[in-house]
């Protein structure tokens, strides 16, 4: 896992093949509640077009509550909030909640592993706006176990629509 400082030259050193975004974003979560980010490419998850896809360390959801943040200015398009199942397996990746955001320029943002009971209901058509705080982190979907512990994180992953599904972006950072 990495300090945010190391973050970035690993971010744009092992994905600098990737599309970048015009918007830029903000992190998801106040740095004070960032455990640490995990390296670029560490998740099993992040193949093909969700490669550029981030995970943010947090503490267990069961023992301290983190807020997320909207990263970017947006509008709700789609979501997925009523799972509370979560496991190690590729059978759980069924069981993640989710929301997507349209921005600017045809981008997107996706924020992942949301507690189903969040703090506000986002609904299809809501706006959102950078730094609000818009859902708390939850275990649910594909979660790995290290030494005992959950690996808590929120994924966030940043793309453009297309017709046929999207691409995925490296992210351009407001604040990194």
């Amino acid at each position: 896992m990495l300090e945010h400082q190391d973050f970035i030259g690993k971010y744009e050193e092992s994905l600098e093949e990737i599309e970048l975004s015009i918007n830029t974003y903000s992190l998801p979560l106040r740095i004070e509640d960032l455990v640490g980010i995990y390296e670029p490419r560490f998740s099993p998850e992040h193949k093909g077009e969700f490669a550029p896809a981030i995970d943010f360390a947090v503490a267990d959801p069961r023992v301290r509550e983190t807020e997320v943040l909207a990263p970017c200015d947006g509008v709700v398009f789609a979501g997925r909030l009523a799972n509370t199942r979560w496991g190690e397996g590729r059978e759980f990746v069924k069981f993640l909640n989710w929301i997507n955001i349209r921005t600017d320029n045809n981008e997107f943002f996706e924020l992942a592993h949301i507690a189903p009971i969040s703090r506000r209901i986002l609904r299809v058509g809501d706006r959102v706006k950078r730094g609000e705080v818009i859902a708390v982190a939850g275990l649910n979907g594909r979660m790995t176990v290290t030494d005992g512990k959950v690996d808590s994180h929120i994924h966030m992953l940043v793309g453009r629509e297309k017709p046929n599904g999207f691409t995925g972006l490296r992210v351009r950072w407001a604040d990194l």
